[in-house]
């Protein structure tokens, strides 16, 4: 079994609502970063480091030190198992996934 280790370091002020580039580079800090390319034609790697918004139906989640709102950033595994296990690695390499 895993350890689970928990921090408060999250609140509403310090939350990242930003877009980024893979390995959390600010796209802002792209020159050539092409905005008008729709987020549904980009990698599904890229598209992981783009922020998503709550939805209307969506709900917050109560942790045991805080609660976190809905949105934020989600990879979009896939039912391919293989897809999703090169993707996860991806998603560790570039810092997405980070504990």
């Amino acid at each position: 079994m895993s350890h689970l280790r928990c921090t408060n370091s999250y609140s509403d002020w310090t939350a990242q609502t930003a877009d980024f580039v893979p390995g959390w580079t600010p796209v802002s800090w792209i020159h050539e970063y092409n905005s008008s390319v729709p987020l549904s034609e980009r990698p599904r790697l890229e598209r992981a480091f783009h922020f998503t918004p709550a939805s209307e139906s969506s709900y917050k989640f109560d942790g045991k030190v805080t609660s976190y709102p809905s949105g934020g950033y989600v990879a979009d595994l896939t039912e391919d198992p293989d897809k999703a296990r090169r993707l996860l690695a991806e998603l560790e390499s570039s810092q997405w996934i980070d504990q």
